[in-house]
Formats: C-alpha cells, sequence, structure tokens
C-alpha cells in the first residue's frame, strides 16, 4: 500500500489489511478493529507495511488462497488444479480456450504452484486413506 487512501478502499471494500503483526478490518458500523477487536486507529499504521490478505475459501479444513475468478491475460502463466495425480497441478499458459475458461467456471485456476497443490490436496482429503 502506498497511502492512506488505499488503506481505507480497501478496508471499505471489506479487504483484510496485514499491517505488521495486526490484521486490520472495518465493522458494519464502519469501525476499523484489529483481530483481537480493540479499535484501531488507521494513522497509527504505516501504509507502506500494509498488504491486503489473500482471500481463501476453506476446503474441507484446508485454507485454499481463493482461486482465480476473472479471465486471465492472454500467455500469463498459470496453475490448473489436478486431481488425476502427482503433483497435483499442471502449469499453463493462458490462451482463452473454451476448455480453460470452463475451468476458470469450476474455480480450478491459480496463479501459483503452491495454491494449485494445496488445492489438490484439499479435495484428495475427502477421499484419500488415512496414513496413506
Amino acid at each position: 500500500m502506498n497511502n492512506y487512501r488505499e488503506m481505507y478502499e480497501a478496508l471499505l471494500r471489506g479487504d483484510t489489511l496485514y499491517c505488521g503483526n495486526n490484521e486490520i478490518v472495518m465493522r458494519h458500523d464502519g469501525v476499523i478493529i484489529n483481530q483481537h477487536g480493540a479499535i484501531s486507529w488507521i494513522e497509527d499504521v504505516t501504509p507502506i507495511n500494509c498488504s491486503i490478505k489473500p482471500k481463501t475459501i476453506n476446503i474441507n479444513g484446508f485454507e485454499v488462497p481463493e482461486p482465480v475468478r476473472e479471465p486471465l491475460k492472454e500467455d500469463e502463466n498459470f496453475w490448473l488444479t489436478n486431481v488425476d495425480g502427482h503433483p497435483g497441478f499442471l502449469l499453463m499458459k493462458w490462451d482463452n480456450t473454451k476448455s480453460q475458461n470452463f475451468w476458470l467456471s469450476k474455480g480450478m485456476i491459480h496463479r501459483s504452484e503452491a495454491a494449485a497443490v494445496l488445492h489438490a490436496k484439499s479435495l484428495w482429503s475427502f477421499t484419500e486413506k488415512e496414513g496413506v
């Protein structure tokens, strides 16, 4: 984040901010609080030390980074969650095909290898045997 305006706009959108060791959110009544519920003054935080907390989805107890929801730029790399086997992802380039848009609509595309692998592990956890 570059300035207080960016921070405030992010909070208005409902984003959670990481600022040093604190997570800062805006309640429904407009009060800004930290993760302990204490009122936080945005002016007490240096914007350069803040970033938006990535959104996650919970799949069977796994906090998985939210998949990509919008089409990517032409030739942009992405990782497709692959539950057919190890390693759990396929590295691809976006070329806006029908099949890529299908996987996009199903929430199976990620911007990082780690996110795609975690997504695959979370799906495998529904059916894999314990201790294997």
